[in-house]
């Protein structure tokens, strides 16, 4: 994956997209059989994020397959035969600002609904620019930060059905200056210790901020199993990345993934 580019045709599919009135299109629809409320469904759409499926077939099958191979790589590591739980706990994140996590944290998601025998569930962790929730309508009521800001918000009460098959979400919610003391907080720790006991077949990809914009991204990095962290040519410096890779703790298995580059030898070269 980061021998290649997620965006590489993003420039071709713009000449490929319909019309924007179809680009809040759905994405798909809610399986007969899916165990979820219907009634609460959210429903999946792509507004100002490139359109894959408005796309040409070569592009789509291309950018499908850049996520496929990514979704492999977690897999492999989230149920490795030598740890007793899996490793099912993954941030997308980024050094810098507008550098397409939100876009990779919903195609990855996406892609791993697709596992018949695997579920995803996207949080939105971004609390400086909370583009995720954005991407769901009608707009949820409550998310992440009511959950830990209130003991009586069960978690149940927070995980959306979507009309995606086997894909959930937990949108941002109530977001206040302390999320960074709340996502360190034991509530939060035992939110994500029912992800991994009782959602074995679950993978839960976290949309997070910037690593170099404050302390939340590296507070939740701790609480990680995996992070995909996404460098942007011309954006992302080497010396930004070398400091953060001096803070990111050692327990966690650290994924880059080159993005918006048709030439992947550019960004070493303008360092």
């Amino acid at each position: 994956m980061s021998d290649s580019s997620i965006e590489r045709a993003t420039a071709r599919m713009k000449a490929a997209e319909p019309d924007k009135k179809d680009r809040s299109r759905e994405l798909n629809s809610v399986a007969p059989n899916e165990p979820t409320d219907i009634a609460n469904a959210l429903t999946l759409k792509l507004d100002g994020l490139p359109d894959v499926d408005g796309a040409e077939d070569s592009v789509k099958r291309e950018v499908y397959e850049e996520f496929r191979v990514l979704k492999r790589a977690l897999l492999g590591s989230t149920y490795e035969s030598s740890t007793a739980s899996p490793e099912n706990l993954i941030m997308v994140t980024s050094i810098t600002g507008k550098a397409g996590k939100t876009f990779a944290s919903l195609m990855l998601a996406r892609s791993l609904s697709m596992e018949p025998n695997k579920h995803a569930l996207l949080v939105d962790a971004d609390v400086f620019n909370s583009t995720l929730t954005g991407q769901f309508t009608p707009s949820p009521s409550i998310g992440l930060g009511d959950f830990l800001l209130d003991n009586s918000v069960d978690t149940k009460s927070v995980i959306y059905p979507t009309n995606v098959k086997r894909l959930r979400v937990i949108p941002m919610g109530n977001c206040n200056p302390m999320m960074n003391e709340l996502l360190n907080s034991d509530r939060m720790s035992s939110l994500l210790q029912e992800f991994k006991e009782r959602y074995r077949d679950r993978l839960v990809i976290f949309d997070a901020p910037p690593l170099l914009r404050s302390n939340v991204a590296m507070t939740l990095a701790e609480k990680m199993d995996q992070i995909i962290i996404l460098i942007e040519p011309g954006v992302t410096k080497t010396a930004d990345l070398k400091s953060v890779q001096e803070h990111l703790p050692s327990h966690v298995d650290v994924k880059y993934v080159l993005n918006k580059s048709l030439e992947t030898n550019n960004w070493a070269k303008e360092q």
